[in-house]
């Protein structure tokens, strides 16, 4: 069986589960700038990379996915198998609505990003199967591009103000 169908097996396991099953939002989940950060972060310059931190309510097996979708509203995917209560995600291992694997740096664009994100404890012996959970970012232009553009601006109009004058 081929990754792609892996992980689309997955998916559809844990949204049958889920539908099944009592739910239990997470504990935290927000964008940081770093992995292993926990300190909420929603704006982002382009030479950033966006982290998703997740908390669960607990630390047995779990699957774990988020879709990111740009401000376009293409899909990106990121799944996680872990038998920890939190995870990082970035894009940088994540898949395109094809399967094919994407980058942050391949896929960044400035706008308003949403992510959606789920777990599912498929062996739960204490009652917490299931959640879900989203949040959402921004991307803006790099304030050194934006100083740049603006310095660039001021001199061509002072420069033009000068030949005006020697006229």
């Amino acid at each position: 069986m081929n990754k792609k169908a892996a992980i689309v097996g997955l998916l559809v396991i844990l949204f049958v589960a889920a539908m099944n099953c009592t739910y239990a939002d997470f504990t935290n989940i927000f964008t940081v700038d770093s992995n292993l950060s926990t300190t909420p972060k929603s704006t982002f310059n382009l030479n950033e990379t966006p982290w998703l931190y997740l908390e669960l309510p607990s630390t047995d097996f779990n699957v774990t996915a988020s879709v990111w979708s740009d401000p376009d509203a293409n899909p990106f995917s990121v799944l996680g198998i872990s038998g920890s209560n939190t995870y990082w995600f970035s894009l940088d291992s994540g898949k395109d609505a094809s399967g094919n694997p994407v980058t942050w740096n391949s896929v960044k664009k400035i706008g308003l990003w949403n992510i959606s994100a789920g777990y599912l404890y498929p062996f739960s012996q204490n009652g917490d199967y299931a959640g879900k959970g989203s949040t959402s970012f921004e991307v803006v232009p790099e304030p050194v591009s934006t100083a740049l553009f603006i310095l660039g601006g001021a001199t061509l109009a002072v420069r033009h103000l000068r030949k005006g004058r020697k006229a």
